[in-house]
């Protein structure tokens, strides 16, 4: 297939070097610093070795010929994108990315042409190199890429993109409701991610008290997102409101001090202090919720113990 990635930063970086190793024609739409490191270098990734892909880069997804257009930007970057997504012949668009709520917007403009997706990888700059995980099949009881039809579009195209996924080496499944889907992972990765922006330049290790409160931020987004969509998604994030907050705190605090994890959060967190006022913002309702926005703001302060009023 002709397939146009936009947004080549880590998971664009994955994607794009697996469809490329698998013989797709693959255009990366790149623009500033990051097209000026791919020109130069070509697109570097490693994942159990090092490898260098030469592809062809173009500043607009106009200029790209495609029949498939992988979008793996930030949640608040698509709508400056929707104009040359709407113009563009490609037979469908797939959003990898977190987003929650799914504007309305998003599926009137693309139609039927679009599938909703979320890419369970661990990722991370090493220089210009993208070093990367993805996670397997066999953890699909806990998390693995996933991808789905937007609200009240047919099942077969995002059917059909899983079987995509799997043919290069992606392993992925099918949600049938992406949006609770999209809600639950904002639900349980916000509070961490804005945990991890504040405290970049230092030490993930977290006191009880932090841990205490990101826990009760996680149940608070769930038990909104579960009163918007009338249910949580997958199966094991469904069960979390069931867990007292004193053992989700406990994981929390024992995960923040081992250093694979302050790595893998911290690589995404450094580029992530727009999309988790995004995603905080999704997740705001009329009620109060005071642990997730405390932990929100600190994101924006860089300082966890910082609260202020906010606007619902």
């Amino acid at each position: 297939m002709r397939v146009a990635v936009i947004g080549v930063g880590c998971i664009g970086s994955v994607v794009a070097s697996h469809f490329a190793r698998a013989g797709h024609q693959v255009t990366l739409v790149a623009r500033g610093e990051r097209r000026d490191a791919l020109s130069r270098e070509g697109l570097r990734v490693r994942g159990f070795s090092d490898e260098t892909f030469r592809l062809p880069i173009v500043d607009d997804v106009s200029s790209a010929d495609a029949e498939l257009i992988l979008v793996c930007t930030q949640m608040q970057q698509v709508d400056a994108l929707l104009s040359s997504l709407r113009s563009h012949p490609a037979a469908a668009v797939c959003l990898l990315l977190n987003a929650y709520p799914v504007p309305e917007r998003w599926s009137e403009t693309l139609g039927e042409r679009l599938v909703l997706g979320f890419p369970a990888m661990l990722a991370g700059y090493r220089g210009t190199t993208v070093r990367y995980k993805t996670l397997p099949a066999w953890l699909r009881f806990v998390m693995i890429s996933t991808l789905g039809p937007a609200r009240g579009a047919p099942a077969g195209r995002a059917k059909d993109m899983v079987r995509l996924f799997q043919s290069v080496g992606l392993a992925t499944t099918f949600s049938p409701n992406m949006e609770s889907w999209l809600g639950s992972h904002s639900a349980l990765v916000t509070p961490l991610l804005g945990f991890a922006v504040a405290r970049l330049g230092r030490s993930m290790a977290m006191s009880w008290s932090d841990a205490s409160t990101l826990a009760r931020a996680m149940h608070e987004g769930l038990a909104v997102v579960k009163r918007q969509t009338g249910r949580l998604e997958p199966l094991n994030v469904a069960a979390l409101p069931r867990i007292p907050s004193v053992a989700i705190a406990s994981v929390f605090w024992s995960l923040s001090r081992l250093p694979w994890f302050e790595r893998a959060v911290f690589d995404y967190a450094e580029h992530a202090r727009d999309e988790v006022r995004a995603m905080h913002a999704g997740l705001r309702s009329d009620d109060a919720l005071p642990n997730l926005d405390r932990v929100c703001i600190g994101a924006t302060a860089r300082d966890l113990h910082v609260a202020k009023e906010i606007s619902p």
